[in-house]
């Protein structure tokens, strides 16, 4: 299992002992991700990609609000890009679009009601692979 987020500088990560139970009465050892920020406002992308053999290399990059943001159509948008590549070379390339948020005197992008995202995900030739929205 890979976690991943994009760098923040004022997010501190820590990794803390934890416990998993996968039946009643049982405990396993399993640690706690805690991602921290001092903030009235923030919003946290974390990617976690379950794998079956080598590890895969995983970089998310977003646009700083309110370069992030930006209005389309009267509503805003912001994307986000995810780029998976394992050790037989094969690599994809995941962008989130998204739409519908409201932004706050602050700068702060706060989600509405009825946000909507589109997925769009190109091979490493940059060929469309797929395309969904939700």
């Amino acid at each position: 299992l890979v976690l991943a987020q994009p760098l923040v500088p004022t997010v501190r990560p820590s990794i803390e002992e934890g416990f998993v139970s996968t039946s009643y009465g049982k405990k396993e050892r399993a640690p706690i991700v805690r991602l921290t920020q001092d903030a009235s406002n923030t919003c946290f992308l974390t990617v976690v990609y379950p794998y079956k053999h080598e590890t895969p290399k995983i970089s998310i990059t977003a646009q700083q609000i309110p370069d992030l943001v930006r209005p389309v159509g009267g509503k805003y948008r912001a994307t986000v890009s995810i780029t998976i590549t394992h050790t037989n070379s094969d690599q994809y390339c995941d962008e989130l679009v998204f739409l519908e948020h409201q932004i706050h005197e602050n700068d702060s992008l706060v989600p509405s009601c009825t946000d909507h995202v589109c997925i769009t995900r190109t091979g490493r030739d940059g060929r469309p692979l797929f395309k969904h929205h939700a």
